[in-house]
């Protein structure tokens, strides 16, 4: 991870220096003229595309052997990602060097939830200067750049805003400097259904983050949202907030690799089943059905989730709905629609969408997480073999309706109701034919241009609301204790400043473990309130190399061969005996599903060790007050047998960047000792000594820091 002293550009202008194993960053040019993206029925005006960028000099990372975009610069939409940058070089100019995303996120102030609608920022940047060295996305910095970032940064946060140090690149020279907050804007306040969609995804395969460039069309739906003093700000900078010009014009110049996509060619694609990133065009469906054997009948077609539902999206899937019922044609496929919000839901509403969408024999389900995260009752389907299609972000094995026999096949929203429509996964409503009620055949067309935000404003819906008190020292929240439902939470136990010796292996996981595979979601998610029962679903969706089976693992206390892994780890906890679990490559990929990493706090983890995270996952586990390590070489997971144990030894001298050793002890008396790395800086340290974050900041609070 040393920095690499920059190569010569055209033109003698300095290089990129770079940071060995981060996230690539790719550039890909599109072009506006047209096209299907994103699996949708598009006419070839429908707009603009995007692009990944990777700065030259920053090596490819590789997870299974595909290379793993870093930023991503999508269509722009009605959307924003807006970042302030803090970097200020003395005497003003400078060439600016980015250093890597960080790992931890903070809060806005409640008063910046309110008035911007902002989910929250992500700040912290390391100030380990040796070790930073995100490449710089282009283009020289004026002093007027850095009084216009903090005149923008004091309006929007205020003097007395928390200021983070990152290593800065300035002239060849690395420095100590206030870095800027980035305001991640997510799907959940609907600033950009479209951005909402990768950064989900992106952050899924390891992506570092995504940068979307301000337009028009974010300035229309903030001012439709509510927000127009944010988009007034916006337009005033809007110069910090798009890319620089000299970099649009010659990307090649900047980039390792330009790809070009031809948007005007692209065809609508449906992913799946079982994986987000099986994707084919829709025109190659109905063969892979054959050759697979995958159940040709469309069971359900589900509409919307949090990312696929804004008003845009259910107006185009009415306008297939209306094409329909013109012909007197309904669903083949049961159909339900889930909007993404009470806003959503509302106006769609009072403007007929909703109407149109049942005239077909849609079931409007309430705003809020069902079969997209796994609270879907479906009794019927278990144990079965079917086929789903849905708009929603992920399809891993159980994941909606806890049946792993169910193959979810992704696709856009309105690409759903029309193979909901015609009822089969080789229906191609690009070129077979529906008939109608007479029997005569008619086509789809591809949806009209819809309106971004309605054209008479957002009906905001009941506010349901309920505002806390300012002071909630003397609210006193009863649960009652007999609740299989609910249960309050002690904070977890601290570090007490021992190393991990001789703890036994619970489980190794191999191929992809998601949040999914951890945490599986179903007839579970009853239990989202109640940790310690929802904790009987640890690992049953994981495949453990040790019995090569889903769920199930070897307890070493009892010499016991085969038992559910969430029992063996009680086991172990009875006894007071910490555990590890190994994992594979990107493991924690899929949602963000936090129980994923406080189930193995909650029944005794100490460690979790793979090749490689999913980033927010890995997050998460730091967060609960695990160490999330990864093999220094990948190939020792091929080391660790289902009878060792393990000992992580030097705790007390864990620090950024200084690898963690692991001695192997195995049963045949021999040892090994391996490297792991992690990616801990020194917060979060502190956060596993305290025993979590939440312990720390605790500490932090009554010590009056």
């Amino acid at each position: 991870r040393k920095l690499h002293q920059p190569a010569a550009r055209p033109g003698g202008a300095p290089g990129r220096y770079r940071s060995d194993g981060y996230s690539p960053v790719h550039a890909v040019r599109t072009h506006p003229g047209g096209g299907a993206h994103n699996g949708a029925l598009r006419p070839p005006d429908s707009g603009p595309g995007g692009r990944f960028i990777r700065p030259a000099g920053c090596p490819e990372r590789k997870q299974r052997g595909v290379p793993v975009p870093g930023i991503f610069l999508p269509p722009l939409r009605h959307g924003i990602l807006a970042s302030w940058l803090r970097h200020r070089p003395p005497g003003g100019a400078g060439k600016v060097c980015f250093p890597r995303l960080p790992y931890h996120r903070h809060r806005l102030p409640y008063s910046q939830w309110r008035r911007f609608g902002f989910a929250g920022y992500r700040s912290g940047w390391r100030r380990r200067r040796r070790r930073n060295g995100r490449a710089a996305l282009g283009g020289t910095v004026s002093a007027d750049y850095w009084r216009e970032a903090d005149r923008l940064h004091e309006r929007l946060d205020g003097p007395q805003g928390r200021h983070h140090q990152a290593g800065l690149r300035v002239d060849g020279v690395w420095r100590h400097q206030r870095h800027h907050r980035v305001l991640w804007a997510r799907r959940a306040f609907h600033i950009g259904h479209r951005q909402g969609n990768h950064l989900q995804h992106g952050c899924g395969v390891g992506a570092t983050g995504d940068i979307f460039p301000y337009d028009e069309r974010m300035a229309t739906y903030l001012k439709a949202t509510g927000r127009a003093e944010l988009a007034t700000i916006a337009e005033e900078h809007k110069h910090l907030l798009t890319s620089d010009p000299e970099v649009e014009a010659n990307p090649e110049l900047f980039y390792d690799r330009v790809v070009e996509i031809d948007l005007s060619t692209l065809e609508p694609h449906v992913t799946g089943p079982h994986s987000p990133d099986r994707a084919r065009p829709i025109s190659e469906l109905a063969a892979e059905v054959e050759r697979e054997g995958f159940p040709d009948t469309v069971a359900v077609a589900l509409v919307g989730s949090c990312t696929n539902s804004s008003y845009e999206d259910m107006e185009r899937c009415a306008d297939v709905a209306r094409q329909a019922a013109a012909h007197g044609v309904s669903a083949a496929s049961g159909l339900l629609v889930t909007p993404g919000s009470e806003q959503v839901r509302a106006t769609i509403e009072r403007d007929g969408q909703q109407a149109a969408l049942e005239a077909v024999g849609a079931t409007v389900l309430a705003n809020a997480c069902g079969p997209c995260i796994g609270q879907w009752n479906r009794p019927e389907a278990r144990g079965t073999n079917n086929s789903i299609v849905t708009s929603y972000n992920r399809n891993f094995p159980s994941r909606n309706d806890g049946n792993a026999g169910t193959m979810n096949f992704i696709a856009s929203p309105e690409l759903a109701v029309a193979m909901g429509l015609g009822g089969r996964l080789s229906f191609n409503p690009l070129t077979d034919p529906l008939v109608d009620a007479d029997g005569n055949e008619f086509m789809l067309q591809p949806p009209s241009a819809a309106p971004e935000v309605p054209p008479t404003g957002f009906d905001p819906g009941a506010d349901l609301y309920l505002e806390p008190p300012e002071d909630g020292s003397e609210v006193d929240v009863r649960v009652d204790p007999t609740s299989n439902r609910l249960q309050v939470l002690d904070p977890w136990e601290a570090w007490d400043g021992k190393d991990f010796e001789d703890v036994p292996i619970l489980v190794k996981t191999q191929g992809k473990t998601t949040t999914d595979h951890i945490s599986p979601a179903g007839p579970w998610l009853r239990f989202r309130g109640h940790l310690n029962n929802l904790s009987d679903n640890m690992f049953l969706g994981a495949s453990n190399a040790f019995t090569d089976d889903n769920g199930t693992g070897k307890n070493q206390l009892s010499g016991e061969e085969i038992a559910p892994i969430p029992e063996i780890a009680r086991a172990y906890k009875a006894q007071g005996i910490r555990w590890v679990a190994i994992g594979d490559e990107n493991y924690g990929e899929g949602s963000s599903r936090e129980h994923a990493a406080m189930s193995p706090r909650m029944l005794g983890a100490a460690a979790i060790i793979t090749r490689s995270f999913a980033r927010i996952h890995e997050s998460n586990l730091k967060k609960q007050g695990l160490l999330p390590l990864t093999f220094e070489d990948s190939a020792d997971w091929e080391r660790i047998r289902d009878d060792d144990r393990m000992s992580l030894v030097g705790l007390d001298q864990l620090a950024p960047g200084r690898p963690v050793q692991a001695v192997l002890k195995h049963a045949d008396g021999s040892e090994e000792t391996i490297n792991l790395r992690h990616t801990l800086n020194n917060p979060q340290i502190e956060w596993f000594k305290a025993g979590s974050a939440m312990n720390y900041m605790k500490q932090m609070e009554e010590a009056g820091g």
